[in-house]
């Protein structure tokens, strides 16, 4: 019964803010739709496969952090007569220096190649030493320009879109994602590919439906060669429903860890609300204090392992509204709960709204933000790890300095 309680509030929150409007990739289908796709399918089909239920109590709280997040967002108006037209992101995106912009990403991707040609010579992609060798390529420097890439490549794979004859633009865009991939790191890749396609679904909404077809099928395929080349590379086979069950725990794990929240140990709770917005505060701050003397200010500790299916596939990841949840489940604890989802509700709208509305500009960071911090909720807590706050602070400054009131010229000689 809770299951349909929850379609049906979900669906309706979707609904209010598509009126609202008039675009379905909003700030709160981004956030919403991913939990009631796949809260819907575990617990109506899948976990007749093995994997267990999501239940009651969790469906109850993500309802109430959805709701929550919606009401916060309530007073921003971010209305569609505030927005700017497609037509006119067209000639907002012409005024950026897309050749240059360009040209940059050409050298970032040969420098992230002659990093994996280093190591490929060194014998890091060899059997015995390529568990070590996931995500070095996104490491030091060559990681830092990755990151810093992903602040100009939106614009121009949107440029490209324009322009589909004009394979120069769409190039180093498939370079910088082989580079990527190259990491080793699913969430890398996965995260590039959902960043350019935010960009285009929030820009040129003319192409939503190709947009949304070819990133589902695109981040599939990214999910199980992730896996296929690292077990061609050490020689490993393995059965086809492999790559169903991983995908499924991978999509999903999450919200079914989710679970524990609500077991008699509970998941953090000796951790409180306000350590776990540090946590959030402190993700980017970290990444410097680390380099300097070794130790992180608030750190974020591992969860255990624990049973997410009666195969004894395992996970260790809450989603965020999971995260922020207190164990304990005390009524104040419970309200102040609420009163963060609402706050972060707020202030990202505040983000969104600067990412829309009309101007004379075109904004990377909002589809980072929104990919990382909104999208990415059922998935994991990416409050917490530094290198989508280092690209959020890319895109909100790299992109100004190829900005020019005059149109730009794009073409490539």
């Amino acid at each position: 019964m809770v299951i349909f309680i929850f379609i049906f509030v979900i669906s309706t929150v979707i609904i209010i803010q598509y009126y609202k409007e008039r675009r379905w990739v909003n700030l709160i289908s981004v956030l919403a739709a991913p939990y009631l796709i796949l809260v819907t399918f575990n617990n109506l089909f899948i976990y007749k496969y093995g994997f267990y239920k999501i239940s009651d109590q969790v469906l109850w709280m993500i309802m109430i952090g959805i709701v929550c997040f919606y009401v916060g967002t309530l007073p921003v108006k971010n209305s569609y007569a505030l927005q700017s037209s497609e037509n006119d992101n067209y000639k907002s995106l012409q005024k950026y220096n897309i050749k240059t912009m360009t040209v940059l990403l050409y050298m970032i991707d040969i420098l992230g190649f002659l990093k994996v040609y280093q190591m490929f010579l060194s014998g890091a992609f060899d059997v015995e030493n390529f568990e070590d060798a996931e995500g070095v390529v996104g490491n030091g420097l060559v990681g830092h320009l990755l990151n810093f890439s992903y602040s100009i490549v939106p614009f121009v794979f949107l440029y490209w879109t324009y322009h589909k004859s004009k394979i120069l633009y769409l190039l180093p865009v498939l370079l910088l994602i082989l580079v990527t991939f190259g990491t080793f790191i699913k969430y890398n890749v996965i995260g590039l590919f959902v960043t350019l396609f935010m960009f285009i679904m929030i820009y040129r909404k003319s192409l939503l439906r190709k947009a949304i077809i070819v990133l589902v099928s695109i981040t599939c395929i990214v999910f199980v060669s992730n896996y296929a080349v690292g077990f061609f590379l050490r020689d490993v086979e393995v059965d086809s429903s492999f790559y169903i069950n991983h995908l499924w725990n991978y999509a999903s794990g999450s919200l079914i860890y989710d679970n524990y929240i609500f077991g008699y140990h509970g998941v953090r709770v000796g951790v409180s609300i306000w350590y776990k917005l540090m946590t959030f505060i402190c993700g980017l701050p970290n990444m410097f204090i680390y380099k300097l003397s070794g130790d992180k200010i608030f750190p974020h500790e591992r969860q255990d392992d624990l049973v997410i299916s009666s195969d004894g596939t395992t996970s260790n990841v809450v989603d965020a509204i999971g995260y922020i949840y207190p164990s304990h489940g005390y009524f104040y604890e419970i309200l102040c709960f609420c009163a963060v989802i609402i706050l972060i509700g707020f202030f990202s709208a505040l983000i969104y709204k600067k990412g829309l509305v009309k101007s004379k500009r075109i904004h990377s960071f909002l589809a980072v933000y929104i990919t990382y911090f909104v999208f990415f909720s059922f998935f994991g807590t990416f409050y917490i790890v530094s290198g989508p706050w280092e690209i959020l602070v890319y895109s909100l400054i790299i992109p100004q300095l190829f900005y020019s009131k005059n149109k730009q010229i794009c073409e490539l000689e």
